[in-house]
């Protein structure tokens, strides 16, 4: 890879650059990946049992030095502190120090709007020995699928099923997996949001106006969204703003996933959710999973 200049990639345009930055982080993650176990090479570089997330850029910067034989304290010897690099087969792309950086910066841009993940709900956990087995059956198929999604996230994804299936927990464990890099949100949170930043002015940088709620929720590199539909009521307004995210991220849906958990069936999605629905189950870019109708409530049964 050669340094090149950061000017010509983007040029500073906010879409642009959102759509560089997915690139060059699906690129960087493919690199410092063995299967199955995502930035696995980075935190092996960086001597750490931590998730990759939680290193820093000084981290990574020095970690890279080291394994060039050279000092501790420098630039970065990938892009010399361009934050920008070429490489012969992909073309210009973010460096990993940059990449690393936003992650640190999305830990904190988008946590006002994070819902809480259960530190039990991750992939490990995911129990499906008590089921039958045709429950299991099907439930492994869905968990495959999820897995596969968290650590190659180029696609949509439309989960439906049932109450108690699991569909949270699975969701939650693919947001555990990739980091801040994903915003999990619950839709009744989004609407709360939205609701309350009407008539919010925006004289005030730091103030959650609706325009800033969208525009931070439709650019967030991997959305997350958890029970679809439970913000739909007798008012528009929040099926309307849901409609802009999803449209916007539908017009670059290659660069930005979507995950989207519901109890609405397929049918439900296009009758309620009308122009989102349809975007939602566009097979040309989404994956539908659906949770057998005869898979029990996990609440009752033990499993999940």
């Amino acid at each position: 890879m050669t340094v090149t200049n950061m000017m010509s990639l983007g040029n500073f345009d906010a879409d642009n650059v959102s759509i560089s930055r997915h690139f060059s982080w699906l690129h960087w993650r493919r690199k410092l990946s063995d299967p199955g176990k995502p930035w696995s090479k980075l935190t092996q570089m960086c001597a750490t049992t931590e998730p990759y997330w939680k290193l820093t850029k000084e981290q990574v910067i020095r970690s890279i030095r080291a394994r060039k034989g050279m000092s501790s304290t420098g630039p970065c010897p990938l892009c010399n502190s361009f934050e920008i690099v070429h490489d012969q087969d992909k073309g210009e792309m973010y460096c990993l120090c940059h990449i690393i950086k936003w992650q640190e910066d999305l830990r904190d841009q988008l946590r006002p709007y994070r819902s809480s993940l259960r530190k039990d709900n991750v992939f490990d956990t995911y129990n499906t020995d008590l089921w039958d087995d045709r429950s299991k059956d099907a439930l492994r198929g869905i968990y495959n699928a999820v897995r596969a999604w968290s650590e190659w996230p180029d696609r949509w994804i439309y989960m439906t099923g049932g109450y108690g299936t699991g569909k949270t927990h699975l969701a939650q464990a693919a947001a555990w997996a990739l980091g801040p890099t994903a915003l999990y949100i619950e839709a009744a949170k989004l609407k709360t949001m939205l609701m309350n930043a009407v008539g919010v002015k925006s004289n005030d940088p730091d103030a959650l106006t609706v325009s800033r709620v969208e525009s931070d929720v439709k650019t967030a590199h991997i959305l997350i969204l958890d029970d679809w539909g439970a913000e739909y009521d007798k008012s528009d307004f929040a099926k309307d703003e849901l409609y802009l995210i999803l449209n916007w991220r539908y017009n670059l849906a290659e660069h930005f996933p979507v995950f989207v958990v519901t109890n609405r069936t397929e049918r439900e999605a296009i009758e309620e959710g009308e122009r989102s629905g349809s975007r939602l189950l566009d097979k040309e870019i989404a994956t539908r999973l659906r949770f057998p109708i005869w898979v029990p409530d996990f609440r009752t049964k033990g499993g999940a």
